[in-house]
C-alpha cells in the first residue's frame, strides 16, 4: 500500500510539473500540496500576500489557497479558500492567476473555474470586486469576524443563498448586483446603510426584511428585483433615495412604520399596497414612535391667557410642555414659518423623544422664538444623514432668550445646539451637551451661521469633521459678545474654540472668548476675527462677563455673574444675578466686584510697645500704617491724664477704647492720682501701650490757711516744706 503511494505521489508530482509546462503556471507558485486517496485528488496554488491595503489588518496577512477539487465529476471546479488576519485589498482579482482568469472554464488553459469559497475566521472585509463575475460560483461561506462587503464583491455570481455574519455593518455598493439566483438573504441587523445598487437585479430575491437599525436604503438598491413580492421599512430609516424599489415588478406588499401616516419616504410603484403600523400610543394619546398626536394646538397669549404677556407677546403661542413643542416643531414643518411662539415653562424631554428640528430646508422658520428665559432640556436627534440639526434646523426669523441644555445632537452637517443653520437672528442663547458632525459645520450654539448671533455662550463638547467651533462651525455672518467652555475635537485644520472658520470678507467676529485649553486657537481657517483664550481664574473672576458687556457696567446690560465665594464660575444671562464692575484693589491694580467701590486694605495688626502697625493681607503691603498711644507724665494737679491716638491706618476714633491701669495692673477709670500708670488700646486682637507717672505735687503752704482749704486738697498727695 505505501509503495502504490509512493507511485501515485511521484505520478501526481510528474503531472503537477508537466501541467506547469503546459500552462505555463510556475511550479513553485502551483505550491503543490498534493492529497492523495481514493475519493479525492487535490492540487494547491497558493499565493502569499494578496494584494497591498490600507484597511485594517493590511492585506499582507492575508493568504490566498486556490484548490483544484480533481474528484470532481467534471473535472473542473476549485475551492479557493481565503484564510489569515485583516482586510482583502480592494480590487485584487482573488480569481486570478498567474495572468489567467479563474471565473469561468474559458478563461485559462485548464479548463478549470472556481465554484466555492470559504473565508475564513480572522479576515475582517471582503475587497471591492473580489469575486466579480465568477460565473459558476454557487457556494460562499463567510467568517464571523466580518466587517463589510466591498464594492461588486458578488457581483454576476450565482450564488442562491448566503448568510451574512452578525458582525457586518457595511455592504457597499453593488455588491450583490446582477446575483440573479440569489432567492434570500438576511441582512444583519448592524448595518446601518444598504447603498446604491446593493441588490440590483437580483431577479430570484422574493421577500426582503430590513432589520431596525438600517436609516438609508440608496439609490437602485433593489432595482429591477423582479421577483420581489414584499418588503418590511423599519422605523429606524430615515432617507430612501430615487428609485430604490424600481422595476420590482412582482410587488404586491410593502409593510411601513406607523411615522409613514405623516410623513411618507418613498412613493412606490402603482399596484403595490402599502401598510401602515398601528401607532404606538402612550397614556396621552401620543405615539412614543412617531409622535403623532402630541397635544393639540397650544392656546395663544391673549388678554385672558398670560396676561401678563399680552402687552409684549399678543397672539404668540405659550407653549408650556414637550407635547406642545413637537405640535409647533410640525405645524412649523408643514409650512407655517411666519408664526411666533414664547415659552411659559421650562419643558424637559423624555428619553425616549426623538426630536425633529423646528424648520428645515424646505419650510425655513421666519418667526420669533422668545424662550422667556426658559430651558428646554435632554433634547436627541442622531441622524448620520441629516443636514440642519438643532433646536432648530434652519431659521430666517429670530430665536432669543433659551437655554437649550443636556441635548446630544449628532448629523451630517449644519449642526448646532440652538440652531443648525441660521440665517436670521439667535440673542441671549446658551447650550450644553453635545454636538457632533460627520461632515462639516459644527458648532455649540449653531453650526452654520448666514446671520446675526449675538450674546450667546456654550458649554457644549463639540466633535467633527470640518469647520467646528465652540460657538459656530462656519460662520457668514456676525458673532459678538458671545464665548465658549466646551471641548473642541476635530478632523481638520478649519477648527475654533470659538468659531470653526470666519469666511473672508463676509464673516465677522468681535468681542468672543473661549476657555483656554479647549482647543489651541480661537478661530480656524486664516483666524480672522477677535476670539481670545481666556484662563479659568479670568472666566471666574468677573472679568470677562465685564468685557462681554462691552467693558461697562451701566446701560442696557446682559451678562451678569455672582462673584461671591464663586456662585457663578462663569458669566450667566440672568439679570437676577450680580452686575460685575470693574474697580480698584488696594494695591492699585483691577479687580472685578459685585459692588461698585473700590477695594480698601483689609489689615493684620501687630503690635510693639506704644505702636500698632497694619499689614495688608490682600496685597502684602508690610506697612499701609500705624496707630500710635501716647500720654504724658505730669505731677498732680487733681486732674486725670489722658492719652492720645494717632491713626493714620483708617478714620477709626480710638480714644473711647483706651484701658488705663495703675501700677498694680489694676483697671482704673481714670488716672489722677500720683502713681505709675499704663494707658491701653487693642486692635484687631493686639495691644500697643505706653507708661506713664503722675508725680505727687509740692505747693507753697504759705498761700493756704486751714479756714480756706475746705478739704479741697488731698495732703497725701503733696509734699510740705519749710521755707
Amino acid at each position: 500500500m505505501r509503495i502504490k503511494f509512493k507511485r501515485l505521489t511521484a505520478f501526481l508530482l510528474s503531472a503537477a510539473m508537466a501541467l506547469s509546462l503546459m500552462t505555463g503556471i510556475p511550479f513553485s507558485e502551483l505550491g503543490l500540496g498534493i492529497t492523495a486517496s481514493a475519493a479525492n485528488t487535490t492540487i494547491l496554488i497558493n499565493n502569499k500576500a494578496c494584494g497591498a491595503s490600507t484597511n485594517e489588518g493590511g492585506a499582507e496577512s492575508v493568504t490566498c489557497t486556490l484548490v483544484w477539487d480533481f474528484a470532481d465529476t467534471n473535472n473542473k471546479f476549485g475551492i479557493l479558500t481565503i484564510s489569515g488576519s485583516g482586510a482583502m485589498a480592494d480590487g485584487t482579482p482573488y480569481w486570478a492567476r498567474s495572468g489567467y482568469d479563474y471565473r469561468t472554464p474559458e478563461g485559462n488553459k485548464m479548463s478549470r473555474t472556481i465554484n466555492k469559497v470559504i473565508v475564513e475566521e480572522g479576515i475582517t472585509h471582503i475587497g471591492d470586486f473580489a469575486f466579480y463575475g465568477c460565473t459558476y460560483l454557487d457556494s460562499v461561506s463567510l467568517p464571523s469576524t466580518l466587517k463589510s462587503i466591498g464594492a461588486m464583491a458578488f457581483a454576476d455570481c450565482p450564488i442562491e443563498t448566503i448568510d451574512i455574519p452578525s458582525g457586518v455593518t457595511s455592504i457597499e455598493q453593488s455588491a450583490f448586483n446582477g446575483c440573479s439566483n440569489l432567492t434570500s438573504i438576511t441582512i444583519p441587523e448592524g448595518v446601518k446603510y444598504i447603498e446604491r445598487q446593493a441588490f440590483q437585479e437580483c431577479s430570484s430575491l422574493t421577500s426582503v426584511t430590513i432589520p431596525d437599525g438600517v436609516i438609508q436604503i440608496g439609490m437602485y438598491a433593489f432595482v429591477d428585483c423582479t421577483g420581489l413580492q414584499t418588503v418590511s421599512i423599519p422605523s429606524s430609516i430615515q432617507s430612501i433615495e430615487d428609485d430604490a424599489f424600481k422595476g420590482c415588478t412582482s410587488l404586491t406588499t410593502v409593510n411601513v412604520p406607523c411615522s409613514w401616516e405623516n410623513n411618507p419616504l418613498y412613493t412606490f410603484e402603482e399596484g403595490v399596497t402599502v401598510n401602515i403600523a398601528d401607532h404606538n400610543r402612550n397614556a396621552n394619546g401620543a405615539c412614543i414612535v412617531c409622535k403623532d398626536g402630541y397635544a393639540t394646538e397650544p392656546n395663544k397669549v391673549s388678554s385672558t391667557h398670560y396676561p401678563e404677556l399680552n402687552d409684549t407677546h399678543s397672539g404668540y403661542y405659550a407653549i408650556e410642555t414637550m407635547e406642545q413643542l413637537c405640535w409647533f416643531s410640525n405645524y412649523v414643518n408643514k409650512g407655517n414659518t411666519s408664526v411666533n411662539a414664547v415659552l411659559t415653562d421650562d419643558i424637559v424631554a423624555g428619553a425616549n423623544d426623538i426630536w425633529t428640528p423646528i424648520g428645515n430646508d424646505t419650510n425655513i422658520y421666519a418667526g420669533t422664538f422668545d424662550g422667556n428665559n426658559h430651558t428646554i432640556s435632554g433634547l436627541s436627534t442622531n441622524n448620520e444623514l441629516a443636514s440642519c440639526v438643532g433646536l432648530f434646523g434652519k431659521i430666517s426669523g429670530t430665536v432669543k432668550n433659551v437655554g437649550v441644555t443636556n441635548v446630544s445632537f449628532s448629523g451630517n452637517n449644519s449642526v448646532g445646539g440652538v440652531c443648525g443653520y441660521n440665517n436670521g437672528t439667535i440673542q441671549n442663547c446658551y447650550s450644553t451637551g453635545s454636538i457632533s458632525n460627520g461632515d462639516q459645520s459644527a458648532g455649540g450654539v449653531c453650526g452654520f451661521n448666514g446671520g446675526t448671533i449675538q450674546n450667546c455662550y456654550s458649554e457644549c463638547t463639540v466633535e467633527g469633521a470640518s469647520f467646528v467651533g465652540g460657538v459656530c462651525g462656519y460662520n457668514n455672518g456676525t458673532i459678538q459678545n458671545c464665548y465658549s467652555t466646551g471641548s473642541i475635537t476635530n478632523g481638520d485644520q478649519n477648527a475654533g474654540g470659538v468659531c470653526g472658520t470666519n469666511s473672508n470678507p463676509y464673516g465677522s467676529i468681535t468681542n468672543c472668548y473661549y476657555l483656554n485649553g479647549t482647543y489651541w486657537t480661537g478661530i480656524g481657517g486664516d483666524g480672522q476675527g477677535t476670539a481670545e483664550s481666556k484662563t479659568e481664574n479670568e472666566f471666574n473672576s468677573g472679568a470677562v462677563a465685564y468685557l462681554l458687556n462691552n467693558s461697562t457696567s451701566t446701560g442696557n446690560l446682559v451678562w451678569y455673574q455672582n462673584l461671591s465665594d464663586n456662585t457663578d464660575s462663569y458669566p450667566v444671562l440672568n439679570d437676577t444675578h450680580g452686575t460685575v464692575y470693574s474697580v480698584y484693589k488696594c494695591d492699585g491694580t483691577t479687580i472685578y466686584r459685585n459692588v461698585n467701590e473700590n477695594m480698601s486694605h483689609i489689615p493684620n495688626y501687630s503690635a510693639s510697645g506704644d505702636t500698632i502697625t497694619a499689614s495688608c493681607s490682600q496685597c502684602s503691603q508690610e506697612n499701609i500704617g500705624t496707630i500710635v498711644i501716647s500720654a504724658s507724665d505730669k505731677t498732680y494737679d487733681g486732674t486725670a491724664v489722658t492719652a492720645t491716638v494717632e491713626n493714620n491706618v483708617d478714620v477709626t476714633d480710638y480714644s473711647s477704647s483706651i484701658v488705663y491701669k495703675n501700677n498694680e495692673g489694676a483697671v482704673v477709670d481714670e488716672a489722677v492720682n500720683a502713681g505709675t500708670y499704663t494707658a491701653n488700646l487693642t486692635v484687631g486682637g493686639v495691644t500697643a501701650s505706653v507708661e506713664f507717672a503722675i508725680a505727687k505735687g509740692t505747693p507753697d503752704i504759705g498761700t493756704v490757711s486751714a479756714s480756706n482749704m475746705e478739704n479741697t486738697l488731698d495732703v497725701s498727695q503733696v509734699v510740705l516744706s519749710r521755707s
